[in-house]
């Protein structure tokens, strides 16, 4: 049933007894895989993939992830709803919760699976050349209730798949009690902040545990039926998300959809790029630990070209359009090149949007690990291993070396993503 076995997040394997030559081992979620997957369906069939997933499940960030990394179209069936009930009864400016329930109240309309599901049908059909993600729980209160809607969905279902074949359903799997115990230490962190009382609990704590409780049990009744359904021809691929890692679970996806070849992957995503400005910054890093692949600057730029820091961004614009790999960590070395910030300031910029440069070690952008100590030569250590770093608008996160100025910084970025917007 293709399941892997669970690890903890902080698993680091000693290769050579040495601290700063370590290689992490990141850990993988447990998958159970259905036997019914990837049956009856041909090489030229368009994929349709269902999601469920509750509170604290990280069903987001996967979603974000498999658009991206994955040209999935996702439809959403709150969206769906908020859309079309307007349209239904022609009425315009309806974007919150509260307006829909009230329009549906007025003029009497039960939102029934079957209508939405027919509305994801001309969506499927206006968007067939992409694979399809679909979320059919809506994210509101009141539709719970409604047995319409979130109940007795096989007949449905069935109907559906008679002009649209659904290839499997992902079930992000959160554990009642994880969750409960996650609300808990959230709660105990906050107290230890403020310097409470641990042995002391306060009303709001039982409050918010009884409502995460709560919305997971209305979680639950709402996808039981959707969950058997698939289960029943055992085309459910279940995700253990109980790691509370929005990354762990997301390479376990990632990987099972590389190894599935269901669809084909069109870009790796969180790409890590580091800038090094001479050969000394290059040899400071430990390859064994950071599986960081090089970028050969003449892969960039032809040989006619001036080997200016500009043409280099555009190059590097050209190679991550068409980079499709699985590699999503890289180096590049800019020793030789001159770095003009008046050429670079000169470049005419429609891009704004960054987050502040901020400071980091490769540990925690490469292995999202943090680590603290309070021995002077670890922190000395540490403090030469730090790197600024800037979030790109296309989810790249640049690193450069801490004496690199920001200047520096903000204008490689800024040139960089404004390159990728033009051959987008």
């Amino acid at each position: 049933m293709g399941c892997s076995a669970s690890q903890s997040h902080d698993d680091i394997i000693d290769v050579k007894n040495n601290r700063r030559n370590t290689i992490v081992v990141k850990p993988k979620a447990s998958i159970s895989i259905g036997q019914g997957i990837g049956q009856n369906i041909s090489n030229d069939s368009l994929t349709v993939v269902f999601i469920f997933g509750g509170p604290g499940c990280g069903k987001g960030s996967v979603v974000h992830n498999l658009v991206n990394a994955f040209n999935f179209k996702f439809l959403n069936a709150e969206l769906c709803i908020l859309r079309n009930v307007a349209k239904q009864f022609n009425v315009e400016g309806v974007t919150t919760t509260s307006e829909l329930r009230q329009l549906i109240k007025e003029n009497s309309f039960e939102v029934t699976l079957n209508w939405v599901l027919s509305i994801m049908k001309n969506e499927i059909e206006q968007n067939s050349q992409h694979p399809i993600l679909i979320d059919v729980i809506p994210n509101m209160k009141f539709f719970s209730k409604k047995g319409s809607m979130v109940r007795d969905c096989e007949e449905d279902l069935k109907q559906f798949e008679l002009d649209f074949p659904i290839s499997f359903a992902i079930n992000l799997h959160v554990n009642k009690e994880h969750l409960i115990n996650k609300t808990h230490k959230s709660h105990a962190s906050v107290k230890t902040q403020q310097k409470e009382d641990s042995t002391k609990t306060g009303p709001s704590d039982e409050v918010d545990t009884s409502r995460t409780y709560k919305r997971f049990q209305k979680y639950e009744e709402s996808v039981r039926d959707f969950i058997e359904y698939f289960k029943s021809s055992e085309r459910l691929l279940t995700v253990d998300t109980s790691s509370g890692r929005n990354d762990i679970v997301w390479d376990s996806i990632k990987e099972y959809f590389l190894d599935s070849d269901t669809v084909e992957m069109m870009k790796p995503v969180e790409i890590v790029i580091l800038f090094c400005f001479a050969q000394e910054d290059v040899n400071k890093i430990d390859k064994h630990r950071y599986p960081l692949k090089d970028i050969d600057i003449s892969d960039l730029v032809n040989g006619k070209q001036e080997r200016s820091l500009v043409n280099i961004l555009i190059g590097l614009a050209k190679f991550l359009k068409h980079q499709k790999s699985d590699d999503k960590y890289f180096i590049i070395n800019l020793e030789g090149v001159e770095v003009n910030l008046k050429e670079l300031s000169k470049i005419p910029k429609k891009t704004l949007m960054f987050e502040e440069i901020a400071a980091g070690q490769l540990d925690y952008f490469i292995h999202k690990l943090q680590r603290k100590s309070k021995r002077r030569i670890s922190q000395a250590r540490k403090a030469q291993q730090t790197y600024k770093a800037i979030l790109s608008t296309n989810n790249e996160t640049l690193l450069f070396p801490s004496h690199i100025s920001s200047d520096i910084c903000h204008q490689v970025a800024l040139c960089l993503t404004d390159s990728r917007e033009e051959l987008s």
